[in-house]
């Protein structure tokens, strides 16, 4: 399986430390290259951060279609990324927004 050229470049400017700036350039990443095109279904919803400082307003959107990757690049990822440090929370009051386009007739 060939690498994601997304998250390829995605890679390339990760920051190593918390010290590290990054600079993006002229260079660009196809944020709509992460999706299937069109997605099929899926939900956003408004949550926070799973990671340190934990903001809160975070939109965040997943989508029921797998995005296939090596095993080598998603291992790299995993490694800059880490785990989530935050516990899951209550939905409470929070809305939900499904996705579920018309299928073609």
């Amino acid at each position: 399986m060939n690498r994601h050229p997304a998250i390829t470049e995605l890679l390339k400017r990760f920051p190593l430390d918390d010290s590290d700036k990054v600079e993006s350039g002229d260079s660009t990443i196809d944020v709509a290259s992460f999706f299937p095109s069109p997605p099929k279904s899926g939900v956003f919803f408004v949550g926070s951060l799973s990671h340190p400082p934990c903001s809160e307003g975070v939109l965040w959107v997943l989508i029921n279609e797998v995005l296939e990757l090596p095993e080598d690049q998603v291992d790299e990822l995993a490694g800059l990324v880490g785990t989530g440090v935050r516990s899951n929370q209550s939905a409470g009051q929070r809305a939900f927004l499904l996705l579920n386009p018309a299928q073609d007739r």
